[in-house]
């Protein structure tokens, strides 16, 4: 799906409290609401990157991670590395091989601030890309690639299921999950398999479409989809997983969609799935 090109703005808090307040309008005595300066009154902007120009497919902002002393920004061209401060670029992560295009990237760090990127061999943009190499990040030594290694989903009919992008994220004990199309596999620090869990299509040897993931903690959302007819052309459910790899429920919950709806998987500690109409109206 095409997207606007985004241009990232580091900002800097300005000075004041919350908002316009006038003569007797303050908060009273028993207000236990956030109080200046935790909540600025304006944002000032400190600096911007440089944003980039090509296909809106690869130059689109993929994620961000964050450490003490560099801004990681991740892209479909690559991922460039910043001074936080003052937004000039102190390096890139460079990919593990030539001709490889990043196609995934966890949406943070770890504690002990390791990162994952995924990446397309080949041409990103074509129809049989496959975002099927994952590479572990170790922010604590800059760019450094700890290891690299391939994960598919498995065959369906004889054909390998392959998609161009591919979600990535940490669950307890930093075993990083990486979504297939049809299966998610839990991969240790140092690139041993911990687990691997196939959904019902995989394992039915039909066609059922791992759409989403997102994590936190000790618990796997996943989001799954099923081609279907009349108004509703996805048929959507989810599972959860533990950081086994297990299935918690015993079998994937249906996800109702409204017609020409969509729907995303919302990352944080209570996993939430948002569908919206073409309208904009959300319901959760």
């Amino acid at each position: 799906m095409r997207a606007a090109a985004v241009a990232l703005a580091l900002l800097a808090a300005g000075a004041g409290g919350c908002g316009q307040t006038t003569a007797g309008s303050g908060p009273s005595s028993a207000d236990t609401g956030p109080k200046a300066p935790f909540v600025p009154a304006r944002l000032v902007q400190a600096w911007k990157a440089p944003t980039e120009s090509g296909d809106v497919l690869l130059t689109k902002l993929m994620a961000t991670w964050h450490t003490k002393t560099a801004l990681y920004i991740g892209r479909g061209t690559g991922v460039a590395i910043l001074d936080p401060a003052t937004g000039k670029q102190l390096g890139t992560v460079a990919p593990p091989e030539p001709d490889m295009h990043l196609c995934g990237m966890t949406e943070g760090l770890t504690a002990s601030g390791l990162g994952a990127i995924a990446w397309v061999k080949g041409d990103p943009l074509d129809p049989n890309a496959s975002c099927d190499r994952v590479s572990l990040v170790d922010t604590r030594k800059g760019s450094t690639i700890v290891w690299t290694t391939q994960v598919a989903g498995v065959p369906v009919g004889g054909k390998a299921l392959t998609d161009d992008t591919t979600r990535l994220a940490f669950v307890s004990g930093d075993v990083l999950a990486v979504m297939t199309s049809n299966t998610v596999v839990g991969l240790r620090p140092d690139k041993s398999e911990a687990w691997t869990w196939r959904n019902p299509g995989a394992t039915a040897n039909s066609y059922m479409l791992n759409w989403d993931m997102t994590a936190h903690g000790d618990r796997i959302m996943i989001m799954l989809g099923v081609e279907g007819g009349g108004p509703e052309m996805w048929q959507y459910s989810v599972a959860i997983l533990d950081a086994k790899g297990r299935q918690v429920s015993a079998a994937p919950v249906a996800m109702p969609v409204p017609p020409r709806g969509r729907v995303k998987l919302v990352g944080g500690s209570a996993m939430t799935a948002v569908g919206g109409t073409c309208s904009g109206a959300a319901t959760a």
